[in-house]
């Protein structure tokens, strides 16, 4: 259980360090910084979502690091996460679900789209839907198949 004790402390590391760089951004965004040291003519509706996928960004990345301090204060949460973790029934539903992988995919068509966004506004629109819906697809057949299995 050590073990799993110090990747959980890792886990809250990245955690904190993605909640840090994405508040810090998002504060620079606001206050205009990167406005200042960007070439590239930005579109006000790119400029938004940026912001709100950052707060959603290190709202999770949040969520995620108290979950994990608190299973670590609290020794039968910590087995209830690692059996959480290691159950060959949620891991069957993910892989049928396509999720590691799709959800990558997804992630990386919206990183795409927002970076693409600054040459046309059209491309960033229809790859950010596209893998908005993609990850909606996937839970809602994650959600199946934890019904069904």
């Amino acid at each position: 259980m050590d073990s799993y004790r110090s990747k959980i402390k890792r886990k809250m590391f990245f955690g904190g360090v993605i909640c840090s760089l994405s508040v810090v951004i998002a504060i620079l965004d606001q206050l205009g910084v990167i406005d200042k040291i960007s070439f590239i003519k930005k579109y006000e509706m790119i400029s938004d979502f940026q912001f709100g996928f950052l707060v959603g960004i290190g709202l999770v990345a949040a969520v995620i690091m108290f979950k994990l301090g608190n299973a670590l204060k609290d020794e039968t949460k910590l087995k209830m996460l690692y059996n959480e973790e290691h159950d060959e029934r949620i891991g069957l539903i993910k892989q049928k679900s396509g999720m590691p992988m799709l959800v990558i995919t997804s992630c990386i068509m919206i990183f795409v789209g927002i970076i693409a966004g600054y040459v046309n506004e059209m491309v960033f629109v229809t790859l950010v839907a596209a893998g908005t819906i993609q990850i909606v697809f996937s839970v809602l057949i994650k959600l199946y198949y934890m019904k069904k299995i």
